[in-house]
């Protein structure tokens, strides 16, 4: 089967799934507040201790509590997608039909009165009411970053898929929504990072793509025979973009704090260091030949422990966030208005109205993908930067972090210098 089916998956991280109980009852909750805002008891991280612990929060967005329904997100049970019956060259209305036999029904959640919030009463109630609260947070990571509203993408549903088959939640930009396969039992959308990392692949997709189910470009480009070096970039800035944001998705008030951990919980380690953002990462020259001259397949088959589109979505992540640690910058700043900075330029990067963001670099290079390029997506980012004092660092890390001249950077100011951390 080609690589186009991948897209439909919208490429995100793999990772072994954790088996826990199916559990919890399906009955309608006693305690059933139909709105929020509303205190309740889920797992969250502790940044004092470095652990998830369960905490009291307050939910702001749920139009109906027991049923995780809301603006944000929607929960839905027993659904059923098969991919049995996908067949290329299905348009995106046919191909949902045929792969989803059932939508469900909408999740039931147990809650029970404890330490004046409402708990979930159950293992399965735990697991959902924190996915919920941490799709939350990521709502909530946009908003502050570029003004994100609820109607600037389809709602998407978070299906409990009892027809997966893959061990991780992954975002389904056919159904613009998240699956849920049932041994994962919520597994990854219980730790923020993750479900930031998947609610940042909907942000995407909704403006990368313009909502499309199956973008029509980069679709096209992954049926030209021969190297697909524009698919190629997009998926990998896709991931990028979503390791990054998942990361500020974790940060608390002022972005002070962050989870680097980000994928630690449920990755093997050896993939999980590999994923760190705090850390140097490097693109040589094989991972810039395997860009250009790959087809997106065999571009994916390669770099160890993932693969490459995850390869050089870190390299972009971890220097974006090494320009928001600047000397300069923070001290002109402070550490966390140096962080929202560089969010917001990966923000302004993905599509502008006054600049070529990634959108409109895709819709130029629609017949020649090869005139989508790394440098001049890495340019957007620095014409994305709010404050010009953050330009010369995006600079200086995209000088290092991915061998480039000056030259090929022309958004870039003549005095930027790269760090040099990289071989």
């Amino acid at each position: 089967m080609r690589a186009s089916k991948c897209l439909v998956f919208a490429l995100t991280a793999a990772f072994a799934g954790l088996g826990c109980s199916q559990g919890g009852s399906q009955e309608p909750p006693s305690l059933c507040p139909k709105a929020g805002p509303v205190d309740v008891l889920v797992q969250a991280y502790d940044f004092s201790t470095k652990a998830y612990q369960e905490r009291k929060v307050t939910l702001t967005t749920p139009t109906d509590v027991c049923t995780l329904q809301g603006p944000v997100v929607k929960f839905m049970s027993g659904a059923k997608f098969v991919w049995d019956d996908y067949r290329e060259g299905m348009t995106a209305e046919v191909m949902l039909a045929a792969i989803r036999k059932d939508s469900g029904v909408p999740f039931q959640v147990s809650l029970e009165e404890r330490d004046w919030a409402l708990g979930p009463a159950d293992a399965r109630s735990k697991e959902a009411l924190t996915a919920y609260y941490n799709f939350e947070r990521a709502f909530s990571f946009f908003n502050t970053i570029g003004g994100l509203s609820p109607s600037d993408l389809p709602t998407p549903f978070v299906y409990y898929n009892t027809g997966a088959r893959s061990d991780g939640a992954y975002f389904m930009s056919l159904a613009q929504s998240f699956l849920v396969p049932p041994a994962d039992c919520f597994s990854g959308i219980r730790y923020l990072g993750y479900a930031g990392h998947l609610y940042a692949t909907a942000v995407f997709y909704a403006r990368v793509h313009d909502r499309q189910p199956l973008p029509r470009i980069v679709m096209a480009w992954d049926r030209e025979p021969g190297p697909t070096p524009g698919m190629n970039l997009v998926m990998a800035l896709e991931i990028g973009q979503a390791d990054l944001f998942g990361l500020g998705a974790t940060c608390t008030e002022g972005f002070a704090d962050c989870d680097f951990r980000l994928f630690e919980d449920f990755l093997r380690q050896e993939s999980s260091e590999a994923r760190r953002i705090d850390a140097v990462h490097c693109m040589d020259g094989v991972l810039k030949s395997d860009l250009e001259q790959l087809a997106y397949g065999d571009f994916r088959s390669r770099c160890s422990p993932s693969s490459c589109p995850f390869a050089l979505g870190t390299i972009f992540a971890s220097a974006v966030w090494r320009a928001a640690a600047d000397e300069a910058l923070v001290a002109a700043v402070g550490p966390g208005e140096a962080r929202k900075l560089a969010f917001r330029a990966v923000w302004n990067a993905e599509t502008s109205s006054t600049t070529k963001g990634w959108r409109e670099l895709i819709l130029a290079a629609e017949n020649d993908q090869s005139a989508f390029k790394l440098a001049d997506a890495l340019g957007a980012v620095v014409d994305g930067a709010a404050d010009p004092r953050l330009k010369p660092a995006l600079c200086g890390a995209f000088l290092d972090r991915f061998g480039l001249t000056l030259a090929e950077l022309p958004s870039c100011p003549a005095t930027a210098v790269s760090y040099g951390e990289c071989p």
